[in-house]
């Protein structure tokens, strides 16, 4: 009964199903399952006990009338001193003397719901005038009904369509087990110690179910009001005992193990969901034309192969010393350069040297041991070309010797 409580899996307010899939069915936790299957509930069937004794007649189990009744409501008599209007609410189930299938908990009448309210007025510990009182009874009938539900993949009822109302009877559960569900239903709601009151506080469940149901239904517990109407509250009495008739088969599983059995195959679906992009046509072939003329620009890239005109890039400081590394600049005779007059005239350049190594680099070094790069050669594109892609694919490169510098 709180507020946005979700649901036990398998279970809606007025119905139970008996579970039908397995958590590991599922891909992901968005997927769901839609299924036609039988749900079981209860119909009260809720009306005003008139009968002056308050009995009713109910069969025995070989058919023979039994005549259930339940106790009247007792006049106040008790130790708490109380004045002025009183109160009392009595719930629980009816019984039999002479029923001699009356055992615990199988017996017909312990399956009849009972409910009553008294008002009377009380001095000093006594009842003064008279008490006025009203009943309830319900007989509650367990029920299936065919729906189409949509399950997640934990259980949980996200919906639940009802497809045919009128087959009460199929699939129906053993007798026993029936009759044992109605009298736990009904000796959970039932009223354990209840007694006179002047004050409005609930003292049973079933009445405090019902104030939170509804605000206006302080009423039933109101010294100062009139007995209720046994006809307004059946509405809302038959909802309650449905949904906790529900729950009650929610807590009770194993009594579907002949029906899961004996049952028709259930067959249903599995809705997965699935991410996907959609455009509109322009932006497609805009996206299209894109992506084709990246391809054939980079099988044109590729297939020509690109041209090299450093040995390698000077990006990053290693790169820049490579260029210096093996040149007089790196070396201590650069020293006994800036000793003399040379050193005052000496200027650096970039192109072709000898290192102290003895091989040829291409770099930075001074002049006049540099062999300029020839920039008309640069601008005419006279360069070597690499292997392409394709040419590396019919032949092995040839390998460079070490010394080998070009621009």
């Amino acid at each position: 009964m709180s507020y946005d409580t979700p649901l036990p899996p398998w279970l809606t307010e007025e119905f139970f199903f008996p579970p039908l899939i397995r958590e590991d069915m599922a891909d992901s936790t968005s997927d769901y399952f839609i299924v036609k299957t039988r749900g079981f509930g209860v119909l009260p069937s809720c009306s005003p006990l008139l009968s002056p004794d308050l009995s009713l007649t109910k069969k025995a189990v070989d058919g023979s009338p039994i005549k259930c009744h339940t106790s009247p409501i007792p006049r106040y008599e008790t130790r708490l001193r109380l004045d002025g209007p009183i109160a009392r609410e009595v719930q629980g189930f009816m019984s039999s003397s002479n029923d001699p299938d009356n055992a615990y908990p199988t017996a017909p009448c312990n399956g009849v719901f009972v409910m009553g309210w008294g008002r009377s007025i009380a001095s000093n510990g006594t009842s003064t005038g008279l008490m006025d009182s009203s009943f309830v009874a319900c007989e509650p009938v367990v029920i299936s009904r065919f729906f189409e539900v949509a399950i997640d993949h934990e259980g949980h009822v996200l919906s639940a369509e009802l497809l045919d109302d009128t087959d009460e009877n199929s699939y129906e559960l053993d007798p026993a087990s029936v009759a044992n569900l109605t009298w736990r239903t009904n000796y959970f709601l039932q009223q354990l110690k209840g007694s006179w009151h002047s004050d409005v506080r609930t003292q049973d469940w079933m009445h405090y179910l019902l104030k939170i149901l509804d605000d206006d239904n302080s009423a039933l517990v109101d010294p100062s009001e009139d007995i209720p109407d046994p006809q307004i509250l059946i509405p809302q009495i038959e909802r309650l005992y449905k949904e906790r008739f529900a729950a009650l088969l929610y807590t009770a599983p194993q009594i579907f193990d002949e029906y899961e059995q004996g049952g028709p195959l259930v067959v249903g679906k599995r809705v997965t969901t699935e991410t996907r992009l959609f455009m509109v046509r322009g932006a497609f072939i805009i996206s299209t034309l894109v992506l084709a003329i990246d391809i054939i620009a980079a099988i044109f890239i590729y297939w020509r192969g690109t041209m090299v005109y450093l040995p390698r890039m000077p990006t990053t400081i290693a790169s820049l010393l490579g260029y210096t590394a093996a040149s007089r600049i790196a070396s201590e005779r650069l020293k006994s350069l800036r000793d003399g007059e040379e050193a005052v005239s000496s200027t650096f350049s970039f192109g072709h040297y000898t290192g102290f190594d003895g091989k040829a680099h291409l770099g930075i070094d001074v002049d006049p041991h540099v062999v300029p790069v020839d920039l008309q050669a640069l601008k005419r594109g006279d360069t070597r070309l690499s292997d392409s892609t394709i040419s590396k694919l019919r032949r092995c490169p040839r390998r460079r010797a070490h010394h080998e510098v070009w621009l």
